[in-house]
């Protein structure tokens, strides 16, 4: 493991962290939740972040568009597929054991696709995913030496972030398997197809893409 930049890596997840709560913290004070103008806030705000951790990480997205290859495809979907249904296996699991359903994490993005539909296609479907895929996939892309190491490390931290950041009660901790579980799936992506940013990117899109789809069916 390359320590210097693992550390690099660690610091740009702990702006991420404080990127979000400033964003809080000001969505919070200024009520904007209720406002009708949340919308566009929010999606000005996740432009804002995915714009930041464009510079931060030196990402060249041309590079990285024109570099993906259509034999990515079946490794990409293969993996997804798997990381899905353990995904699912762990969530029900829990379920039976704790009682609840989702995490604090999903009762929250219920909650913004009910009330702001637009928003959250938007920051669901194509910003967010931008945004941790820089910090969770590529920013780590030259830190370990191991695939299964890298694909394990920031598979967790990717899981760890998505239940810490909105969590309720001490339950909620066991919902880092089944994020985690997807984190590795999309680190194992990332890996087979030659660290290209796209194709866990792409990947990560269609997961949130068919997940709202569902949840509009649900709610």
């Amino acid at each position: 493991m390359d320590k210097k930049r693992f550390g690099k890596s660690i610091l740009l997840i702990f702006l991420f962290i404080i990127l979000s709560l400033f964003i809080g913290v000001i969505n919070y004070v200024f009520k904007l939740e209720n406002s009708k103008l949340f919308n566009y806030i929010g999606i000005l705000e996740e432009l804002f972040l995915a714009f930041v951790f464009i510079l931060v990480t030196k990402v060249d997205l041309k590079k990285e568009f024109k570099s993906f290859k259509k034999d990515y495809i079946p490794d990409m979907f293969k993996y997804w597929l798997l990381g899905f249904v353990l995904l699912g296996i762990s969530n029900t699991i829990i379920g039976l054991i704790t009682g609840a359903s989702t995490s604090a994490n999903e009762e929250i993005n219920r909650k913004i696709i009910n009330t702001y539909p637009l928003y959250a296609v938007a920051s669901m479907c194509i910003l967010a995913p931008m945004v941790e895929e820089l910090i969770f996939r590529y920013s780590f892309k030259d830190t370990f030496k191991s695939p299964k190491a890298y694909a394990i490390v920031t598979g967790v931290i990717f899981g760890a972030m998505h239940v810490i950041l909105s969590i309720s009660n001490i339950t909620d901790l066991l919902f880092i398997i089944p994020y985690s579980v997807l984190g590795i799936a999309m680190g194992v992506i990332f890996k087979k197809c030659n660290n290209n940013l796209f194709s866990s990117y792409f990947v990560h899109v269609f997961h949130n893409t068919l997940s709202i789809l569902i949840l509009f069916l649900v709610l």
